[in-house]
This record gives C-alpha cells, sequence and structure tokens, in this order.
C-alpha cells in the first residue's frame, strides 16, 4: 500500500479516515433533502473523496450521480446543460429529457423516472465561468424553492463542493445558495487519525512516527501523505518539509495566487509575523482565505492552517527568521519541546524599494529624465538595471532600479518582472508607459492612468461566422495599494504640480479627411468626446490622472471593432496596452505591481508621433510624483546592490543607501 497525494482517494481506499462525522452529515442531507449541502475548503482536501465515498455507502439507499464539472470547463448555459443531462442519462442508464431541453426540464425528467431519492453531488463548479457558475446556483435554488409545487423535485437533492468560487455562489449576502444550504467545512486530521493512515499506508513502524508528522502537517490531509510518503522512504522530518516547502507545486503556488489575486497578502503578512487576527466568517477577507484553505478558526482567533504553510508563507514574504522541525514551527512565546536543530530561514531583504519596467525606449529615456538622482547600475542574471534615487516624501527616498523590455508583449513582460524580482526583490513593481484608450468623458489625450484591475484578453476563441469570446483572466492590484490609488485625491499637497514641468500640449486634429475611423456610432461618440475635451469652448487643456481598469493582450488595438467585444465585457475600461498582464502574472504572491499609462491615442483616431512623445512624459512625470507619495514603505538595509566602475553618480554610492546607521540619503535640500 502506498499514499495518495494525485487526486482523490478511491471510493474503497483504506486510506480513506476521519471523515465519519462528514459522512453521517451527507446521509442527513440526502435523507432530508431540506438544505442544499454544500462541501467547502481549500484544494487537496478531500472534498471529492467524501463524495465519491458517500456515493459508495449510501448508494444502495438513493440514486446518486456525480457529476464533475471539470468536463464542463469554460461552459455556457447551453453547454452547461447539455453536459449535465448527458451524465445523468449515462448514470442512470436511460434516455433523459429531449435534446435542447433547458436545465429544469432535465432535472424533472430525472425525478419522475426515479423512485426514490435522486441526489447529485457536484463537483468543480469553479470549472465554470462566474456567470454559468451563477446560472447553475440560481437553478439549483429554483428547483429547491419549487419542490412545494412540483412534487418531482421533492425527490431531488444537491450537495455541491467547493472552495474560493462558493464565495460568490453560496456565503456572501447575494448568493444565489446563501439561504438554503447547509454548510460543511472540511477540517484537518487528528493526531490519532494520523497514526490511522499512517498504519494503513505504510507500516506500524510508521504509525509510531504519527506524532511528529502530525506536528509538521497540522493534519492537513494532502501534505500528511506527502510528507508520510517521502518519510517512508527515508530522511529526517526537518529535511522532508523543507523539500516540500521548496518544490511543491499543486497546494503551495495556488494558495499563493489565490491569495494574491484577491488583494489578501496583508493578512498573510500579519498571521506570518504572529500578529492577532480575529477569525469571522462574516468578514470577507477572511471567509475568502479559509476557502482558499489556508487559514483556520483557532478559537476565534486566525491560524494558518498547516505549519508547512505558514514556512512557506514566512519564507514568501521575507517575515522575521522562523524555524520549522520534528517538533512544529517556532511561535513566539513558545519553546520547542524537544531538541533539535533547527533549519533556519533568514528573511529575504529587498535590495532595491521599486523597480519600474518600461517597453520602447521613448518610455525607458522619459522614466530616467524624471528620475536624474543616479545611482549606478546591477547586473542581474539576464538584464541589467539603472539605479536610481526617488524622493519618497518627508526627506526620505526611495532606491529605484529601471529596466526596458527587450520587445513588446506579455511574454516579455512577464519574463522580465520575473527576472526583476529574482534580481533585485522590489517592494513595489511599477510598468510606466504609454496606452492606447476608448472615447470617454474622463480620460483625454496626455492623461495618466493608473490601474485598479488588470484585464487580460490574450486568450481569444474564434469560430466560423461567430464573434470571437475570450476568456477574461487577470484580476485586481493588491488590495491595500487599491484603496491607496483610488484615494490619491486626499495626496494632491504630496503628488504636487506633477504637470509643471510637461511640454506644451500638441494641437488635436480630427476634423480632416482621414483623422476618424471604426463604425458610424463609434465615429460619432468619438467626434463627441474629442470636441468637449478638445473643442472650441472646453476647458484649458491640463493632464489629469485617474484610476481604473487596464486591459492588456498581445495585440496592438486600433480597431474599434476588437476592442467593442471588451467593452462589453468590461465597461469601464480606462486604458488598453500589451504588457501588464504579463506583470500581472510574474509578480502574484511575490510583489504588489501597478501600471501607469500615459494616453498616447484614442482608439479610431489616427495616431499622432506629437501625443506618442507627450504621453511618455506625462506618465514618467506622474511616476515621480507618485513615489512622493510613499505607496510602499522604505525597505531595511541591504548591501548586495553596488555600483558598477563605469557609471558615475550625483550622490553617495548605492550602497550606503543601505547603511542603517545613516538611513536615507540625503535630499538636495538638505545638502544645500
Amino acid at each position: 500500500m502506498s499514499f495518495v497525494y494525485r487526486g482523490p482517494l478511491a471510493p474503497d481506499s483504506p486510506l480513506f479516515v476521519g471523515r465519519d462525522a462528514e459522512l453521517r452529515r451527507v446521509d442527513g442531507w440526502l435523507r432530508s433533502g431540506n438544505a442544499v449541502g454544500l462541501i467547502l475548503g481549500g484544494r487537496q482536501n478531500g472534498k471529492t473523496t467524501l463524495m465519491l465515498r458517500a456515493r459508495q455507502e449510501f448508494g444502495k439507499h438513493y440514486e446518486l450521480l456525480f457529476l464533475n464539472l471539470q468536463g464542463a470547463t469554460g461552459a455556457g448555459e447551453k453547454e452547461c446543460t447539455r453536459f449535465v443531462a448527458e451524465r445523468i442519462a449515462d448514470q442512470l442508464g436511460r434516455p433523459g429529457a429531449n435534446d435542447g431541453a433547458d436545465l429544469l426540464r432535465v432535472l424533472r425528467v430525472a425525478a419522475e423516472s426515479t423512485p426514490t431519492r435522486l441526489g447529485l453531488l457536484i463537483d468543480e463548479i469553479g470549472a465554470l465561468p462566474d456567470s454559468t457558475a451563477r446560472w447553475l446556483a440560481a437553478t439549483v435554488r429554483s428547483v429547491f424553492t419549487d419542490r412545494f409545487v412540483m412534487p418531482a423535485f421533492q425527490r431531488l437533492a444537491f450537495i455541491i463542493a467547493g472552495g474560493e468560487e462558493m464565495m460568490h455562489l453560496a456565503v456572501r449576502g447575494n448568493s444565489p445558495l446563501r439561504n438554503v444550504a447547509d454548510s460543511m467545512y472540511l477540517g484537518d486530521l487528528t493526531p490519532d487519525h494520523v497514526a490511522e493512515l499512517l498504519g494503513a499506508g505504510g507500516s506500524p513502524a510508521l504509525a509510531a512516527r504519527a506524532a511528529e508528522v502530525h506536528r509538521a502537517t497540522g493534519g492537513h490531509p494532502y501534505f500528511t501523505q506527502l510528507v508520510a510518503e517521502k518519510l517512508a522512504a527515508g530522511g529526517t522530518i526537518d529535511d522532508i518539509v523543507d523539500q516540500v516547502v521548496r518544490v511543491e507545486d499543486r497546494n503551495l503556488p495556488h494558495v499563493f495566487h489565490a491569495v494574491h489575486d484577491r488583494g489578501l497578502n496583508r493578512i498573510l503578512r500579519r498571521l506570518a509575523a504572529d500578529e492577532r487576527v480575529s477569525f469571522s466568517r462574516s468578514d470577507d477577507d477572511v471567509a475568502v482565505l479559509e476557502l482558499i484553505g489556508v487559514v483556520r478558526d483557532d478559537a476565534g482567533v486566525c491560524r494558518v492552517r498547516s505549519p508547512i504553510q505558514l514556512e512557506a508563507v514566512r519564507r514568501r514574504y521575507g517575515v522575521a527568521a522562523s524555524t520549522i522541525t520534528a517538533s512544529g514551527p517556532s511561535e513566539v512565546g513558545a519553546t520547542a519541546t524537544q531538541p533539535s536543530t533547527p533549519t533556519t530561514y533568514p528573511a529575504i531583504t529587498p535590495k532595491v524599494d521599486v523597480g519600474i519596467l518600461t517597453i520602447r525606449d521613448d518610455e525607458f529615456r522619459a522614466v530616467l529624465a524624471a528620475l536624474p538622482d543616479k545611482a549606478g547600475s546591477h547586473k542581474g542574471t539576464n538584464r541589467e538595471y539603472m539605479l536610481r534615487y526617488a524622493d519618497a516624501g518627508d526627506g526620505k527616498r526611495y532606491r529605484i532600479a529601471v529596466s526596458r523590455l527587450v520587445e513588446q508583449g506579455n511574454g516579455e513582460a512577464q519574463d522580465a518582472a520575473r527576472d526583476l524580482i529574482d534580481d533585485l526583490a522590489p517592494r513595489l513593481v511599477l510598468i510606466v508607459g504609454i496606452a492606447g484608450a476608448p472615447p470617454s468623458d474622463d480620460v483625454k489625450l496626455g492623461d495618466v492612468v493608473v490601474s485598479t484591475r488588470i484585464h487580460d484578453f490574450t486568450v481569444e476563441a474564434r469560430r466560423i461566422s461567430q464573434a470571437p469570446t475570450y476568456s477574461v483572466t487577470g484580476g485586481p492590484i493588491d488590495k491595500a495599494l487599491a484603496a491607496f490609488v483610488t484615494n490619491l485625491a486626499g495626496r494632491e499637497d504630496e503628488l504636487g504640480s506633477w504637470t509643471a514641468d510637461l511640454p506644451l500640449p500638441p494641437s488635436v486634429v480630427w476634423e480632416s479627411e482621414g483623422q476618424i475611423y471604426g463604425p458610424p456610432d463609434w465615429q460619432r461618440e468619438l467626434r463627441d468626446k474629442l470636441a468637449y475635451h478638445h473643442g472650441a469652448g472646453s476647458a484649458p487643456y491640463a493632464a489629469a490622472y485617474t484610476a481604473g481598469p487596464i486591459a492588456a493582450s498581445d495585440r496592438l488595438v486600433k480597431d474599434p471593432e476588437l476592442l467593442i467585444p471588451w467593452l462589453l465585457t468590461a465597461r469601464d475600461l480606462r486604458a488598453i496596452e500589451m504588457e501588464s498582464a504579463g506583470v500581472y502574472r510574474a509578480v502574484r504572491g511575490r510583489s504588489p505591481m501597478l501600471a501607469i499609462r500615459g494616453i498616447s491615442d484614442i482608439v479610431g483616431l489616427k495616431r499622432s508621433d506629437a501625443w506618442t512623445k507627450y504621453a511618455c512624459a506625462s506618465a514618467a512625470a506622474f511616476t515621480r510624483a507618485f513615489l512622493r507619495t510613499r505607496p510602499v514603505e522604505l525597505g531595511p538595509a541591504a548591501n548586495q546592490v553596488v555600483d558598477t566602475p563605469h557609471v558615475t553618480s550625483k550622490t553617495a554610492p548605492f550602497s550606503t543607501r543601505h547603511d542603517p546607521s545613516i538611513g536615507s540619503p540625503p535630499t538636495e535640500k538638505s545638502r544645500k
């Protein structure tokens, strides 16, 4: 016998331990039909295994159908209905509703043909697009409510398994299932259950080490089996845990990506530093972290769920050194019960405060001109960085690294951001340059758009005689940073007169033949917006900034026909470009990111080189001003980055900036 940590257990596996109470609860849902049963928990928590075991255990009493919606990944309502109908017919072994029937009819026909309880065990609902998942959840609610007027529906029972996607389906106040569901959160294995598991999958000798395995994993089902298998093959708990934290690629990367996508890094950082965070499922942030599978309730206090996850979190965020040994993770004020030589992991010290990526040569030069205070250069593994100091307000200065991409596109942007983080570990990554924009009352040529969300339109599907469709990914920027950006109007005094050094704005020509293109409605709207911003009687021109969503793809978007479907998906787009999605992918769980884009062209208006130059300058000028508001705190001392001999700096050598005894380098004012 060996352990299983890739996929669910077989329904009759002896490794299924510690879930008797959960099985009884599932049986209660099936028997009564008085609630939609929800099995909630993070990835690799045993949700699918529990469903398959329940189907075997209770299949002699009820007709139980297992619907794995991964087979309908990306499906719309019609495709999902067809998939569910086919799976029901296949498992019942008899024809169902006619092809083309809606889902309510499919379910009614199936229930009418079943003399006993018909239980639908729905797994992987997160594989569906959000709109389809909400439609399916609303349909389940409709069936549950209509059981009082449609007798056939009284035979139906629904049990749905899911993780963080259940937040908007069943947990939040306006969720379709919230008031009709009974939720069961899967917990971890007790030390006795771990001993039973190790005995079933290994040997009595391995079972005797259950206590140290439980201390290292917290009883997390996946990590318990993973560590047990490696322990059976030889090695110490310390070495195994160290290896798991470093190279595990199924649970930990998913956790960090999910946490980053939802802007919840700050809470994990607090937990990693042993700060007290209250546990309450009425707190949306805490509720999401529990559904992701990274926190648990400990008498009203949040804890990182598994000691392995805790160690990974501490390494990821560079929190003070911690240890993890056979006696478990070190805790503030706690003393290890067994003497051991711990593996110690040092904090990760950023070598610069902010990293700036640019794409074009004119963008690169504009940023360097806006940040003239040189600090040398640095050669990384694959990139070279120009080092600068930037005013961080209150007489302090940021350490800045500026780099230019080799070519345009999200792929190169993703590689460059990853290299930047590996080489210099910045606290904030900025992508600075130009972008296009749709016609808008809020954004005009030369304005600056600061991202609050990145919409990634890279994945596109084109079918014959059909409009293109998109699998839109990306997500919001770091939640705390988004709040900072959207409240910049309260920091106008810190931003200062950021437009003062900009060149005179070019003229805008749109009445001449060939200047405007696109569908008639688009042209009409574009003319109206241009007249509003730049026509006779408009307010005197002044570049402004605004915060909002930015769209990115690997296409240079000049055609309104291409942009129109995007606006149907994300109506409040402020800018369109080709790199932010790649940066967003690269920084997940590692660093917050922000796009700062000067608007060089409006889609449907012939592009002007003069406005391109102006937009480069406005983006760079705003970046300099934005850094004065101190969006991230200055980093601690670090000496790894030094001047190269061939660079002359107007300031002290870069290495002295990291000397904690002298703090920040002096400002120009203090030098005088």
